[in-house]
């Protein structure tokens, strides 16, 4: 959601002193983005950080967390999970005021291309094109790094030059209170909140003066895309015993953060060189060939044998969730080539062509009823498990009442059970006369039904 800010509000926020002066500024802001007015009392409310009762027991480990935020966990593409904080909906709408105001103050060093308006990944790889060697990595827990005291800090010095009062204010705001493993209390910035992203170019634009001064000084480039860190040069500087990594390191550590080493590494010409997800060629940026061809599979498999099919394929057989839809999925993929490769590019637009022709080809079958809902295929128990290569089968599970059970159904994908809605209309029937309906709830996404012939009533 982009925040509108007028000259005349940017002129202002650069006056604020105080917290009812910013209390006008983000009143003025909200009016802009016909939002509420936010008054002191609501700064007071929403930054009372150190107050107990803004926390509870979280359930597993009986630790406490912020109750201003919702938490929980995303996979990671490289393993593991990201920790995601988001704020709660009053909160989060003030926040992103907060971005505004603080925005209409700060410019991002000229190194940051992360969260800079007018700049993407492709502007961050650009800018090393043509090197010998890219020496990729990045900063190791790089939100939970940003402490509250590095926040408070920051907003003292130029370009804001609060006093106390309004730093500490603007700090408990945007921070949150954790305790770790150990017990131990922490502020720290959340990654979720719409004025992080913001505040760790803040933190970082010193150190990217100092790391790109570095560079300058032995010859290479340096860019920095959020916590994703980028040298190149012509010459190999990357020896680990050498002296630019042993000062680069100690530069990065002096600002409290640290390498992550499972993500550090070093590409010479002639290999595989990539920046942020694109592969670097000596003349031009390129979107990588494995996203090429799984995005070419996708459409050959719509095309070929149909959207059901390629659902099953990409959305379940990938383990995306079933809330997102499968041309979405491909519009937002091909969006992405349209950025690197450009409007005009031939590739892009054959592509965009087959999307197209795919979605006019099963209009019919995605057109939703009154109800919202879309049911692009039906088909009978034997012809739905030749054609989906697979076995559909029933188990009891329990109901929620004690003493109760109904059935369920699955059916194995690449080790996974995907789940079958069973029909209440389809429990007393054999299973080789029941129908397979795949289902799209216009809010919970893809669903498999199975249900009496032609008899299916999604509730």
């Amino acid at each position: 959601m982009r925040i509108e800010v007028t000259d005349d509000i940017r002129a202002r926020a650069r006056a604020v002193r105080s917290v009812d002066d910013l209390a006008a500024v983000l009143t003025d802001i909200a009016a802009c983005n016909g939002g509420e007015g936010v008054t002191r009392q609501k700064l007071r409310y929403w930054s009372r950080i150190d107050q107990d009762e803004v926390y509870m027991r979280f359930a597993e480990g009986g630790r406490l967390r912020d109750t201003r935020y919702h938490h929980f966990d995303i996979p990671k593409k490289s393993g593991g999970v990201r920790h995601i904080a988001a704020p709660a909906r009053a909160l989060k709408r003030l926040l992103r005021y907060v971005n505004a105001f603080l925005g209409c103050l700060f410019t991002p060093s000229a190194y940051a291309t992360g969260f800079v308006e007018g700049c993407s990944v492709v502007d961050n790889a650009q800018r090393h094109l043509g090197a010998n060697y890219v020496f990729n990595t990045d900063l190791r827990d790089f939100f939970p790094s940003v402490t509250r005291k590095m926040v408070y800090d920051r907003l003292l010095r130029e370009p804001f030059g609060f006093d106390k009062g309004l730093a500490a204010l603007l700090s408990n705001l945007c921070c949150m209170r954790v305790f770790d493993a150990d017990g131990a209390l922490h502020y720290i910035l959340p990654q979720g909140a719409p004025t992080s992203p913001t505040i760790t170019n803040m933190i970082c634009d010193r150190l990217d003066e100092r790391l790109a001064g570095l560079a300058e000084a032995y010859g290479a480039t340096y860019s920095r895309y959020a916590d994703d860190m980028t040298f190149s040069s012509n010459h190999n500087l990357f020896d680990p015993k050498g002296s630019f990594l042993k000062k680069m390191q100690k530069v990065i550590a002096s600002y409290g953060f640290a390498l992550n080493a499972d993500k550090t590494r070093l590409a010479r010409r002639g290999r595989r060189q990539e920046v942020t997800g694109l592969v670097l060629s000596p003349e031009k940026v390129n979107v990588a060939r494995r996203y090429m061809r799984q995005l070419r599979s996708t459409l050959y498999v719509w095309e070929r044998y149909g959207y059901a099919v390629a659902v099953r394929t990409f959305v379940y057989g990938k383990r995306r969730s079933p809330g997102k839809r499968l041309e979405n999925i491909l519009y937002g993929q091909l969006q992405w080539v349209r950025l690197v490769r450009g409007d005009e590019d031939p590739v892009y637009q054959a592509l965009q062509a087959r999307l197209e022709a795919c979605l006019e080809a099963c209009a019919d079958q995605l057109e939703p009823d009154e109800e919202g809902m879309a049911y692009p295929e039906t088909l009978t128990v034997p012809d739905f498990e030749a054609k989906h290569r697979c076995h559909l089968q029933l188990k009891r599970v329990a109901s929620g009442r004690e003493g109760e059970f109904r059935l369920a159904g699955f059916f194995r994908l690449h080790g996974t059970d995907v789940p079958v809605r069973v029909h209440e209309s389809a429990c007393t029937l054999p299973l080789d006369v029941m129908q397979v309906t795949l289902c799209i709830h216009p809010d919970r996404g893809y669903s498999w039904v199975l249900h009496r012939p032609h008899r299916l009533a999604e509730g």
